[in-house]
């Protein structure tokens, strides 16, 4: 009964959500494409980010891709190339159903004719 009772604590502590980084893809050269993140294990799995690297800057972050516990993407982030500056980001609300698109110049600025607002889930 006693190993019965810590089989049970075990288990539901490791049910609780931990991340852990999977990579998905790697260029020939074996660097990172895209990593995918995930929360939980098991059935309870789920994929919350993904990490589209760029080749030819060292491997620095060209994309970042948030999912929703259903596994929709809701968020897009794009960056200008071999820096951390943001390029391009397209944010999806489930209060108000829009996508907001915002294009940023390279000094930060935002582009002629952003922001944009669609209807439905438009990330990506």
């Amino acid at each position: 009964m006693k190993k019965l009772f810590y089989l049970f604590v075990f288990l539901f502590i490791s049910s609780f959500a931990y991340s852990q980084g999977t990579v998905m893809e790697r260029y020939n050269d074996g660097k990172k494409k895209y990593v995918n993140i995930y929360t939980g294990s098991g059935i309870a799995e789920k994929l919350t980010k993904s990490y589209y690297y760029n080749a030819g800057c060292n491997n620095v972050i060209q994309e970042i891709r948030y999912y929703d516990s259903k596994g929709k993407m809701y968020k897009n982030t794009k960056f200008h190339r071999c820096t951390s500056k943001i390029s391009w980001s397209s944010v999806y609300s489930h209060k108000t159903d829009k996508t907001t698109d915002k294009s940023y110049n390279e000094d930060g600025t935002l582009m002629d004719g952003y922001p944009k607002v669609y209807d439905g889930n438009k990330a990506g």
